[in-house]
């Protein structure tokens, strides 16, 4: 394993702090979908009603509450399918990214950024149309792995990064007598 390149201290803490919550968020995320993946069809409504029923009937005017009682009931019965679809995808591609930008492959930076960018692009479109509200603090977080990535790239430009790339052929020399 090789080191992270040095960046300010400042920089390096967080980008490692987001970078392992990335990398739990997408872990979350893929055990999330997975097990979506293995409900019945409704299976959201129906544990989000397990999980606020209760509260809302100590308080019928929580905030949080309602959103998410009101969010769960407006889901339709495709609800499953295309959550599993977007927690695997954004799972799988959340752990590569950590992984190759733990690892320093040469290409991580730009990859990740093209990734997160494409989530971000992805979830507020998605929030346009849906009204979603688990999207935004989704959105929130990848933007700030996204300044971090940038700076931590900016930071540590020029220093010695992992190829795991094809490299290039060294040509044989034939010893011939």
């Amino acid at each position: 394993m090789h080191p992270l390149p040095k960046a300010s201290p400042i920089v390096e803490w967080a980008y490692r702090i987001f970078l392992f919550g990335q990398g739990l968020l997408g872990t979350i995320q893929f055990i999330g979908g997975m097990a979506l993946a293995l409900a019945p069809s409704g299976s959201i409504s129906k544990i989000v009603d397990w999980l606020v029923k209760n509260e809302l009937a100590e308080d019928p005017t929580d905030p949080i509450s309602s959103i998410l009682f009101n969010w769960a009931a407006a889901l339709g019965p495709s609800a499953n399918g295309v959550y599993v679809i977007y927690l695997l995808g954004h799972g799988v591609l959340n752990i590569f990214v950590v992984t190759t930008l733990f690892f320093r492959v040469k290409w991580a930076y730009h990859f990740a950024l093209t990734v997160l960018w494409g989530f971000v692009v992805f979830q507020l479109v998605e929030f346009a149309i849906q009204r979603d509200p688990l999207l935004l603090p989704l959105t929130i977080i990848d933007l700030l792995v996204i300044a971090l990535v940038w700076l931590e790239r900016r930071q540590t430009a020029g220093q010695e990064q992992v190829s795991f790339g094809p490299q290039p052929i060294r040509k044989i020399r034939k010893w011939t007598k």
